[in-house]
């Protein structure tokens, strides 16, 4: 008789409130607050739980998905015409990370398309922290408070094909 013994596995929980000077978080995963129709009304920010992204017009409400498009877990859908969520925090951006693409049948993109953007522009000299360059597949070049933008961990602007899902650094 020979014993087998498997490998330990261990886990360790995950806190963003950990993360030095992390002051928005926002996982699709956890927080977010939607009706029967899937329309999502609030977002909480998971950095600080009295900081959330909300939406009251129905009209420019997001959906959240539940499909196994990303390794089973939630996403937002916003339709690229009006789609929004608002946050009235002042948050310092120092990194942005986004996971998306663009679901339009489109293989460049139709106008300035914000992937992440603010428009508090009295407050942020950024305004466009991660936009689509129009009638292109290109994120447009400037805006944006780095000096380097990553798509899928490659340094460049190239978003192609814009409709898979690639994770958006800068």
């Amino acid at each position: 008789y020979q014993e087998s013994v498997s490998p330990v596995w261990s886990f360790s929980y995950f806190n963003p409130v950990s993360l030095p000077g992390l002051n928005l978080w926002l996982d699709a995963s956890s927080g977010v607050e939607y009706d029967l129709d899937n329309k999502v009304t609030y977002w909480i920010n998971g950095a600080d739980i009295s900081d959330t992204a909300y939406q009251n017009n129905i009209l420019q409400k997001p959906v959240i998905i539940h499909s196994p498009l990303i390794n089973d877990k939630p996403s937002l859908l916003f339709d690229g015409t009006n789609d929004l969520l608002l946050n009235t925090g002042l948050h310092q951006i120092g990194a942005a990370y986004v996971v998306g693409r663009w679901s339009g049948p489109q293989t460049v993109f139709p106008d300035y398309v914000g992937l992440l953007s603010t428009n508090n522009i009295a407050s942020n000299p950024y305004p466009y922290i991660f936009i689509g360059n129009t009638g292109t597949a290109y994120i447009y070049p400037s805006g944006f408070p780095w000096q380097s933008v990553y798509v899928n961990n490659q340094q460049t602007f190239d978003y192609s094909p814009i409709d898979r899902y690639k994770i958006l650094y800068g």
